[in-house]
């Protein structure tokens, strides 16, 4: 009854909705696609860690580190059980070992040196066994994953390369080739689907919720939005403010001023909303140099941040 009663009372109000020409689509869908495969390998990777201290740490200690990820992998699908790493041969090792960067001999014969005296966390059988086969699974799962990434990475360069609005993000400090589609298909190609930048920020998840009673007032974070179009923008003006001068100067400012971290990226955020809407607006690129002297008119309290960069 309230549906029907929006319909014709506001009928004349609402608009059309259209969708965004088909390359744009296959980016925003392949981009959404490879954010959901990167959050489950992060979460097979929490798995396999866990796992591995139960009962196989050594691997750990040797191969934990995050560019040592693929040897850890590679030793685990072949060497998922800590006692047949023990009795390997020496030659496997190192030809592992040399596959993946390490040809120092020294250094080589450091980690057989360690594997080789290791104390077995446990010798119960009953967990060996079953961890080791989910070990080498999880390993498995996490090399098919970052496989099928570099396929998604190959797919949505090429649509890239194909639409006609991507050098408007491509060069945007901090935004990279995986941020770059994401905020192409924040705005899509639809130019008058928005009337201004507050109502991208509003629908975005960006811009706070004010909130006036009598003489009370509060400002809070606006959490009814599109998860994924409001992490877009907060993971790319992260990724700003330690690349881009005036985003580091003026995240720099804000905590100066007492915001807490992630309030001050919000708020960086929604300045790049502004921005990135008049250049979506206009196609025409962002110049940093002609922001920063605009910023400096419009703001001259961020000078002395802009300066400490120098």
């Amino acid at each position: 009854m309230y549906l029907a009663r929006t319909l014709r009372e506001g009928l004349a109000t609402l608009k059309a909705c259209h969708p965004d020409d088909e390359n744009t689509r296959l980016i925003a869908n392949l981009s959404q696609q490879r954010r959901k495969i990167v959050d489950g390998q992060k979460k097979l990777r929490q798995q396999l860690k866990a796992l591995l201290k139960s009962y196989f740490p050594v691997v750990l200690e040797l191969f934990g580190k995050q560019h040592q990820l693929p040897l850890l992998l590679s030793v685990l699908c072949r060497w998922p059980d800590p006692r047949k790493l023990r009795r390997a041969d020496r030659r496997l090792i190192r030809q592992v070992l040399r596959d993946h960067g390490i040809r120092n001999e020294q250094q080589q014969n450091e980690i057989i040196q360690r594997i080789r005296s290791a104390q077995l966390l446990t010798r119960d059988n009953a967990l060996i066994t079953p961890s080791a086969m989910a070990g080498k699974l999880l390993a498995r799962q996490i090399q098919e994953a970052q496989k099928t990434i570099k396929e998604f990475d190959a797919d949505i360069a090429e649509a890239m390369n194909q639409h006609p609005d991507s050098h408007l993000v491509t060069n945007l400090r901090g935004a990279g080739y995986v941020l770059a589609p994401r905020l192409l298909c924040a705005f899509g190609s639809q130019r008058d689907r928005c009337e201004d930048a507050n109502q991208l920020g509003s629908f975005s998840g960006i811009a706070p919720v004010t909130i006036k009673s009598g003489k009370s007032r509060g400002v809070y974070r606006r959490h009814t939005c599109p998860k994924y179009l409001r992490q877009t923008f907060h993971e790319f003006a992260d990724w700003a403010r330690r690349y881009c001068p005036w985003s580091k100067a003026r995240y720099h400012l804000l905590r100066d001023r007492g915001m807490k971290h992630h309030a001050a990226v919000r708020k960086i955020a929604r300045s790049w909303i502004r921005i990135l809407f008049r250049v979506w607006k206009t196609r025409e690129p962002f110049d940093c140099d002609r922001y920063i002297a605009n910023l400096k008119l419009r703001c001259p309290e961020i000078i002395p941040y802009l300066e400490q960069q120098k």
